[in-house]
C-alpha cells in the first residue's frame, strides 16, 4: 500500500497516482498541485509528509462528542445541517482555511 505523497497517511486501494506520486485523496493532490503551480514546491523539502496532522491532536477534541458541550457551540443545528463559528487568529484569509479544509 502506497502511503500519501502530501500527508503521509496509507492510500487507500483507489490511490490517486499524479506526477510521479501517490495521494489519498484529491483533497491532498489539489494542495500539492497549489502548491507546485504557485512555485511552492520546497514546501515537501521541509520534512517527510508535512502535511500530516500532528499526533498530538489525536483525540484533543473529543469533548464535541459530549452533546451539552457540542450544544453550547452550535449556532444552528436542524436535521443533518450544523453550524459552528471558529475565530482562528493566525489566519488571514478564506483562502487559508480552505486549503487547511483540504488537508483534513
Amino acid at each position: 500500500m502506497d502511503l500519501c505523497f502530501h500527508c503521509g497517511d496509507k492510500c487507500s486501494t483507489s490511490s490517486i497516482q499524479h506526477q510521479d506520486h501517490y495521494f489519498g485523496c484529491h483533497g491532498c493532490k489539489t494542495v500539492f498541485d497549489i502548491l507546485n503551480e504557485n512555485d511552492l514546491s520546497y514546501y515537501y523539502e521541509l520534512e517527510t509528509a508535512p502535511g500530516s496532522i500532528p499526533s498530538k491532536f489525536v483525540g484533543k477534541f473529543d469533548y464535541l462528542k459530549n452533546e451539552t458541550i457540542a450544544k453550547k457551540l452550535l449556532e444552528f443545528d436542524e436535521l443533518n445541517t450544523k453550524i459552528v463559528s471558529f475565530i482562528i487568529p493566525t489566519i488571514h484569509r478564506s483562502y487559508c482555511i480552505w486549503v487547511a479544509w483540504l488537508c483534513l
